[in-house]
Parts: structure tokens; sequence; C-alpha cells
């Protein structure tokens, strides 16, 4: 039973470590321990040790409570689930790879990405027909050698791409051909399916968010950021010795006698950081941009540290202070002058270095708030590399999700200069305020 006991533990703690709970070995330790001390017969007091020991926020809680649930069941149902989701999972697979077998160019498959084929799978019988139509007419026309296979594979991944972002994907979507088919994977991602079904807004990509849900969005924000600025990690600051304090060394010595066993040190502050937040407001960004702004609004920056700015093809300047609503902040953003045009991130980075009023040194964190479709990307990363030379920290918050930034033309440039975070989603969005919100 003991055996039983240690691999159902160590599968767990995978099962919890997959959904997203960080355990380190120290804390399965002692969780380990802590089942020693109770009966391991006693579901409820098993499921309580555990989630003391393992658990560390709601989120966590939340995630652990419904793993726990999911694992452990009686085997033989355990057992038959898993298996069902398995095969169901390969079975799905051979049916995309077989309907993607139809992809021929002059009787010769296109070399495509399983990611590719999936989309195939998924689009209309229209869009179906007009590619099939497209590599029918490329292999029998004339002139056609098989030489030209490469450029019709690079048509079909262009069009595939096209439909993949034209029927839109959720940023907790997975491909087929990467979803877990083994005991552990499965229940973990049965288990975020869950915990995210529950919550979907914060999991719902921002840019499909419709304007019934704002006012809900909007108290998820406000409920984030005061989370955040209440937190022990925001309250602290970073104190420096400034050398030694004899008052306070002498009064802690009294008891042994005026003997000074424990010196005691003057200390002062750190050096105030500073917050400049560069924001596009193009028509694909201006909504998203608006969010972060509330974000920032919320977590109460003080306005001697903080500099904001909007832009798209030109640049202006935001006072966040004077607004007392999340509807101030939009009605603002929308009757600007830069509002709904272009992006020209080069332009905005040119303006604030030129600016006498900014100010940018060594105690100045930057964000940017774009999806870095911008024009002229080679002279973006040449500003960007000078920002960079002149302030602490540039964080990039992008509303695309990671795994689509390779089809952004020239984001590979501008990466290297700076922190670029996926925030596609509210959930994402926190955590990436969560690493710059502490230092002001």
């Amino acid at each position: 039973m003991e055996n039983a006991l240690l691999s159902n533990f160590v599968k767990f703690i995978h099962i919890l470590r997959l959904a997203g709970v960080r355990v380190s070995l120290s804390e399965s330790m002692d969780a380990a321990r802590a089942l020693s001390c109770i009966d391991v017969l006693d579901r409820s007091r098993v499921k309580a040790a555990l989630s003391a020991c393992l658990a560390k926020s709601e989120a966590e809680r939340n995630l652990f409570s419904e793993s726990f649930d999911r694992f452990f069941i009686d085997p033989a149902d355990k057992n038959a689930y898993v298996e069902h989701k398995s095969q169901a999972r390969k079975k799905e697979r051979q049916e995309i790879l077989q309907g993607a077998s139809e992809l021929q160019y002059q009787g010769q498959g296109l070399d495509i990405s399983d990611e590719l084929k999936e989309v195939y799978a998924r689009i209309t019988a229209e869009d179906r027909k007009s590619i099939l139509d497209f590599l029918d007419r490329s292999s029998t026309g004339k002139n056609m050698p098989p030489r030209f296979k490469p450029i019709a594979e690079n048509v079909i991944k262009g069009r595939l791409n096209h439909l993949k972002n034209k029927y839109g994907r959720s940023p907790d979507h997975d491909s087929v051909f990467n979803r877990a088919v083994s005991e552990a994977g499965i229940i973990a991602e049965d288990v975020l399916e869950a915990v995210r079904g529950e919550n979907s807004l914060m999991h719902q990509n921002l840019s499909t968010i419709n304007d019934k849900d704002m006012p809900a969005v909007i108290q998820l924000i406000r409920a984030m950021a005061e989370k955040l600025r209440k937190s022990p990690r925001s309250r602290q600051r970073i104190l420096k010795r400034a050398g030694l304090d004899f008052k306070r060394t002498i009064s802690s010595g009294i008891a042994a006698g005026g003997i000074p066993f424990k010196l005691k040190y003057k200390t002062k502050r750190g050096q105030k950081q500073r917050l400049l937040t560069l924001c596009d407001v193009s028509s694909s960004m201006y909504r998203f941009s608006g969010f972060v702004l509330n974000f920032i609004a919320y977590l109460h920056f003080e306005v001697s540290n903080a500099d904001h700015y909007i832009f798209s093809t030109d640049v202006e300047h935001l006072n966040i202070r004077k607004f007392t609503t999340s509807a101030n902040i939009e009605r603002e953003i929308t009757e600007s002058r830069v509002w709904k045009q272009g992006t020209d991130i080069s332009r905005a980075i040119r303006h604030i270095l030129r600016d006498r009023f900014v100010v940018l040194n060594s105690s100045t964190s930057v964000i940017i708030v774009s999806d870095a479709k911008t024009l002229n990307a080679a002279d973006a990363a040449e500003g960007m590399q000078q920002l960079g030379a002149k302030v602490k920290k540039i964080y990039w918050l992008n509303p695309v999700q990671e795994s689509d930034w390779a089809s952004i033309a020239g984001i590979e440039g501008l990466r290297p200069h700076c922190t670029m975070l996926d925030c596609s989603t509210l959930e994402k969005l926190s955590k990436a305020c969560e690493r710059f919100g502490h230092r002001f």
C-alpha cells in the first residue's frame, strides 16, 4: 500500500505542475510528511493537508481542488476515462492527416505543418473546395513543371494562415497534435478547461470581448489591480545602508550590559522608480490599450513618477490622473487626434527620445503596449536600441498570443531590446503587470 500511495502522490504532483501549480521539491517533501501525520483513508483530511502544503494562492487552490477531485477516484473509472480520451485524440489526429492527404500537387503531397493540416480540417467545405480547385488548376495547367511545387505550397500555407486568423482561435486553444494522450496530461488539460470555464472572461482573448461584457471586464481589472497593489511585494521598498546608527546600536546593547553585540544601521530609501507608458491606439489596438491604462490607473501610481503617451502615426500625452472612471479614459482616447490611425512605433520612440520633458535614466522603466505591427520596422528596432540604452528596462505588452508572433513582420528586430510578454487574456495581462507593478 505504501508503494501505491507513493506512486499516486508522485503522479499527483506531476499533474499539479502540468496544470500550472508551482510545486517545489521542499513543498513536495512537506506534503509527504503531512500525509504521515493523518489518516490517509480519510479523503477530506488528505485533501486539506495537501492543499495546505501545495496551494499558495486562490487560483492555485482552485486548480488543486479540481485536480484532486479528478485524480483520486476509483482506478477502474479513471483508467477507462483516460483510455477513452486518449483513443479519441489519436483517432482525431488520424482523421486530420487523412483529410489533408488530398492536398497534392501533381500527385505529390504538400509539405505543410500539422497545425495547418488541422486548420484545413476545421474550415468550411466552400473554403476547402477553393483550395482544391487552385491545386487542380496549378497541377494540370500548361508550363507547370514539378519544380513549381514549393510555390504552390507557399500559396496554400498563406491561404490557410489567413483562414486561421479569419476564423479566430482562443488563446488557450492547443492543437490536437500537441494535446496529451498520457494520464497526467489528459487530467491536467481537463482541470484547466474546467477552471477556465468558471471564469471565462479571464481566459477569453481580449480582442473578442463584446461591448456587453465591458462592465464585467472593468470590474475584473479593478479587482486584479487592487489585489496587486495591496500585495506585500508591492508595498516593499528597497532600503540601503546609510551609515551606523549610534543611538539605536547603544539602545539595543543595553540588555547586554552596554556591549554593542548587534550593530544598527541607518537606512535610506532607494531612488524613486519612474514609469513611462507608450500605448498604441491604432484601429487594432485602442481597446486593449484602454484595458492597460485602466490597470495602471487602478494601481494608483503617483503622478510624479509616471508619464503616459498614446500613439499611432503621431504621439499625444495622456494625463490619466484626471480620470475617475474607465469610460473617461476610453472617451479621451477616442477623442484624441491619434485614434484609429496607422502604427509607427519608430516615430513614437523618436518623440520620446527628443522630448526634453521626458525623464529617461537608469530608474525609468518603459511599458510599450502594441501588437508590433508597425510601419518602418527597421527604424523602430534602431529606436528601441537607443531607448534601451537610456532606461532601466523596457516591457512590451503584446495582445497577440505568443504562438502567432512569428507571423508579425519585423518583430524579431524588436524583441532583443525588450521583454515582450503575451497579454492576449486578462489572466496573462495580470501576470505581466505583476512583473513591474511592485517596482512603483
